[in-house]
């Protein structure tokens, strides 16, 4: 149960972490695109560059979909499917939806959902929102409060929402 201390303890929080956009320092590693020097600064051709892409993204992609990251957690924490998609609150059609298809791509609500529902770390939460292509930011206070969440070990989605409706957030699910 949310009470006052939790709630001062969620603004302090978020006080304490909250980065405005613009306070990021610019990556100091970007690198454009070699140019062939070869041909005098003309920058490579459409088929070299796009054989390359595809090179690059086979090697960084996962071969673990969110679907199979997902039921892996879900064996792991010991939980049967019901008790994972009730517990995050979210429709038996869509958890089959998610599972079923291991391309379908839930929205970021949904992911922090279920991941609250596994009660998972930082670090596997991390993991499970980029799976399915989602960060933790804390240029958001919506995420700032997902993170108090985490580390303070509160999993229940009511209590998620009462603590995001104080900081004048959306909630995660709809009763």
């Amino acid at each position: 149960m949310i009470n006052d201390a939790m709630v001062q303890g969620l603004k302090a929080y978020i006080k304490e972490h909250y980065v405005l956009r613009g306070d990021y320092p610019l990556a100091n590693d970007f690198k454009p695109y070699p140019i062939d020097t070869q041909k005098q600064g003309i920058m490579p051709s459409l088929d070299k560059l796009s054989s390359e892409m595809g090179g690059y993204i086979k090697k960084r992609r996962s071969s673990q979909t969110f679907a199979v990251l997902l039921d892996k957690l879900r064996e792991e924490k010991g939980l049967t499917p019901a008790q994972l998609y009730e517990g995050a609150w979210i429709d038996r059609r869509l958890y089959s939806k998610i599972i079923g298809n291991r391309y379908y791509h839930p929205v970021k609500n949904t992911v922090i959902a279920l991941g609250l529902s596994l009660k998972l770390s930082m670090p596997e939460m991390e993991e499970l929102l980029s799976s399915a292509g989602f960060v933790l930011n804390n240029s958001s206070i919506f995420d700032l409060a997902i993170m108090f969440c985490l580390d303070n070990k509160i999993y229940d989605i009511y209590d998620v929402n009462v603590l995001l409706l104080e900081a004048d957030q959306k909630v995660l699910c709809r009763e």
